[in-house]
């Protein structure tokens, strides 16, 4: 007998490889961020959103984080990068 099966865990392991990734640099803000856009290469949308979007929803759930994907061509495949929309001083601000 063979161990758990998922048709598409090679992509769920991805999709974590970038989750853990897009955490790190969001903690390296050292800033208590409300709303990020990440802009990535249009073949990596998948890997940023994850697996029935499972790293948009975790970003949510965990970070009360809202997020928006921008997809552009001149990032290089593999590489992403994120801006600050607004923070929460910003949102206490309003």
């Amino acid at each position: 007998m063979l161990g758990p099966y998922h048709e598409a865990f090679g992509q769920l392991v991805e999709d974590s490889i970038w989750y853990d990734s897009i955490v790190e640099k969001i903690k390296k803000f050292n800033v208590k961020v409300k709303e990020i856009e990440i802009k990535t290469n249009p073949e990596n949308v998948n890997n940023v959103v994850g697996h029935k979007k499972e790293n948009i929803k975790k970003l949510k759930e965990l970070y009360d984080l809202d997020v928006k994907i921008k997809q552009v061509k001149t990032i290089r495949p593999g590489k992403f990068e994120i801006n600050i929309l607004k923070t929460y001083k910003d949102f206490l601000d309003e």
